[in-house]
């Protein structure tokens, strides 16, 4: 009978048919088999619209029985039933296949479209087909109720993308094979026959209960360095290892670690992975699936990354450096293998920006983004701006604290920021641009006294990288230090933090912030993209989403606007002698270059030494500007070189 509980249907077991167990006994004794059963061993008939076989619990093996055109007896009713220690369950016009002893027996196949088509079902050595459907017959337990089995849906139906193909029949998951069908339910790879222009989908169904869940299949991970980042990312697989396993459905497992040493010791060697020194090892091991590639530089970093993409293994990167200067060549490779490379580490952090840029703006047109995106500039302008410390005395600060390398050039020079700026300017506008063409200044030649005096016109100093679409199609890419004021919202950055604000047309401004450096902050990013892989990797939807948000086709080679046509307000400070005439020869010089003054102070100078001139201009070329200050420095009463930071006044739009 059928009984409706919960969401579920159920089928209850019967009680046995006396006539049926006979003829199941006589065909056993006729089939010669010998020997008998050892205690504890339960034949378990199995029926299929009158075909109906016995399925020893020794060894898997299989014994056809008369179909009812044959002179077998017909089902009694509209359901089979089950006797003891057994499961009949009913199948249409569905031959049987079995196993014995390693080799694979087929009864008749169906016709062509017959009712619940399907490939022939397999018995026998799948232990954990048969393990994920708890017996609930009375299997001899006399006295104690009888449970209900769990029945699913068996109705033809469109199954979801990358799930196997299987049919449920009172109570027992059944895999199908053959062409078309899904991939074998043990996922193992090899086996079952995906869909065409589908990949096999990953993983194994089990019984929990009356519930059925996907149990966790273990996807292999080769990690290129063991550094600082390539340490955070093993403490965040292992500490967030359950929840990881949860929203992905699978163990992420670093099988192997390139270090330079393998002798050494060393801490935050993952659990079970296998230290080497040659990156081929990881590289052709066919259980690993994904690189995670966090040894930085050129070389062999771009070698290393190219091979992998080459084996089909998708990459996982936090280089900028690497993906700024070689992007091209490796974004094309993984289109030709159709697979990922992610690199949600290699700006910002632990900042999502990458991925936001790819799909959350995917509907939207960003105009413009500035973005406080090296952690190690703005915690040396924090240090200076909050504790008074020249230069030098900050920097010494964040290399102690581990903000800062032993070479900082790149970060301090500006290098660093540019890199990113190129990544992010071709997720935002679809353009090709490297390093060398993004216009950079550092932060060495700032002062303590620039800003005081900043703050004295309520700015506050960052170095920004500024992106900004302009009306007649061209881009603008740049990289300086830059007043804002204070009231701003990155104005408010501080320390190791990193922001980009992002301004499009339909959303407006959209500001992420987040820790910009340290060894969790980019490790978390690392393994949210490592998740992205995995996931799928599971699903056979590899390149899912293009490299750089727009497709290869429509990345667009672009020299950015040349930074002497664009146009900002500016913040000056002369040093120079105190005598008649200063004041006015400099205003002169500026007004003939058409720079507009919009504020200027003039402070005594203490002891009769060099005065300090403080100017901020109205928005004027950049070229127009440089003019003035090159014809002004070569003036005679002037005993410093001007000192000069553009100022943006709001976030940059469309002008």
């Amino acid at each position: 009978m059928d009984e409706r509980s919960g969401t579920g249907r159920t089928a209850r077991c019967c009680p046995d048919r006396r006539g049926d167990w006979a003829r199941l006994r006589d065909a056993r004794h006729e089939a010669g088999e010998e020997g008998g059963r050892g205690e504890g061993e339960r034949e378990r008939p199995i029926r299929r619209g009158g075909d109906c076989a016995v399925l020893s619990s020794r060894g898997g093996q299989c014994l056809d029985l008369p179909h009812p055109a044959d002179g077998g007896a017909p089902p009694r009713s509209d359901r089979d039933r089950a006797g003891r220690g057994g499961v009949v369950l009913r199948q249409q016009g569905l031959g049987l296949s079995h196993r014995s002893g390693g080799a694979a027996h087929q009864g008749a196949l169906p016709p062509q479209g017959a009712p619940c088509a399907g490939q022939p079902l397999e018995f026998g050595l799948e232990p954990h087909e048969h393990r994920a459907l708890r017996d609930r017959g009375d299997g001899g337990h006399r006295g104690r109720a009888r449970r209900d089995l769990p029945r699913l849906c068996g109705r033809a139906r469109a199954q979801p993308h990358g799930r196997s193909h299987h049919d449920v029949q009172g109570g027992l998951l059944l895999s199908r094979r053959g062409p078309g069908a899904g991939a074998h339910l043990g996922g193992r790879r090899g086996q079952g026959h995906p869909p065409p222009g589908r990949a096999a989908p990953r993983g194994l169904l089990t019984g929990a209960g009356d519930r059925w869940v996907s149990a966790p299949e273990t996807i292999g991970v080769g990690l290129l360095g063991l550094g600082n980042v390539g340490r955070g990312v093993v403490r965040i697989l292992e500490t967030h290892a359950r929840e990881i396993e949860q929203r992905l459905g699978a163990r992420l497992a670093i099988r192997r670690v390139l270090v330079r040493d393998v002798e050494r010791p060393r801490a935050g060697v993952p659990e079970g992975a296998t230290l080497c020194d040659d990156a081929q090892q990881i590289l052709e091991d066919p259980k690993v699936e994904i690189v995670v590639e966090v040894m930085g530089g050129l070389m062999p970093a771009r070698d290393y990354v190219l091979a992998a993409l080459a084996a089909g293994k998708s990459v996982v990167t936090a280089n900028k450096t690497l993906l700024a200067t070689h992007g091209e060549e490796i974004f094309a490779a993984a289109s030709r293998a159709r697979v990922d490379v992610l690199y949600e580490g290699a700006v910002g952090g632990g900042i999502p920006i990458i991925r936001t840029l790819r799909e959350a703006f995917a509907s939207d047109r960003v105009q413009a983004l500035s973005g406080i995106v090296n952690g190690t500039t703005n915690f040396i302008l924090s240090e200076m701006v909050g504790g008074g410390r020249p230069f030098e005395a900050a920097l010494a600060e964040a290399q102690a604290r581990g903000f800062a390398e032993a070479d900082p050039s790149s970060d301090v020079d500006g290098r660093d920021a540019a890199e990113k700026l190129c990544l992010l300017a071709a997720l935002s506008f679809g353009v090709r641009v490297t390093p060398e063409e993004v216009y950079t200044e550092g932060i060495r030649d700032i002062d303590v006294a620039d800003l005081k005096w900043a703050a004295e016109f309520g700015y506050q100093v960052k170095l920004l990288a500024l992106a900004q679409r302009h009306e007649d199609g061209t881009v603008a890419l740049r990289v300086h230090p830059t007043l804002i004021p204070a009231t701003a919202l990155l104005a408010n950055v501080t320390g190791p933090f990193n922001a980009v604000l992002v301004t499009s047309l339909a959303m407006g401004p959209s500001l992420l912030f987040g820790q910009g450096a340290g060894s969790l902050p980019t490790g978390s990013a690392v393994v949210a993209d490592l998740i992205d892989a995995a996931r799928n990797l599971r699903l056979g939807v590899r390149g899912r989403v293009p490299h750089r948000a727009t497709g290869d086709a429509f990345i667009e080679d672009l020299r950015p606007r040349p930074m002497a046509t664009v146009e900002t307000a500016n913040y000056l400070r002369f040093t120079v002698r105190d005598q008649p005439g200063v004041l006015g020869r400099i205003t002169s010089v500026l007004g003939a270059r058409e720079v507009s003054i919009s504020a200027m102070v003039q402070k005594e100078a203490a002891g009769g030494g060099p005065v300090p001139i403080v100017v901020l201009t109205h928005r004027a070329s950049d070229a127009a500007v440089a003019e003035a200050l090159c014809e002004i420095d070569a003036l005679p009463f002037v005993a410093e070189p001007t000192r000069r930071i553009r100022i943006e006044q709001d976030p940059p739009l469309v002008r």
